[in-house]
């Protein structure tokens, strides 16, 4: 968080994820976001050198509703 850095991930088929090579230390803010899900995150994380820090997330349904798609047709004519 201080240093500005930012790492991103997307979880794989299982939802697990990982980030290698990060820094040692922190704090570290987590946030997971997924389409049609509430959002959310974990803070005050901090890293101590080889550590493998595991964090599970269990997000819920959320009752957002997307907004409108419009779709054009063109036709070229030539």
């Amino acid at each position: 968080v201080p240093s500005g850095t930012l790492y991103g991930v997307i979880a794989r088929e299982d939802g697990a994820y990982t980030i290698p090579n990060m820094r040692v230390g922190g704090p570290y803010l987590i946030q997971v976001s997924f389409v049609g899900y509430d959002n959310a995150s974990a803070d005050q994380i901090y890293l101590k050198l080889g550590e493998k820090l595991r964090r599970d997330f269990s997000l819920q349904e959320s009752n957002t509703q997307l907004g409108e798609v419009v779709l054009e047709m063109i036709s070229v004519m030539a």
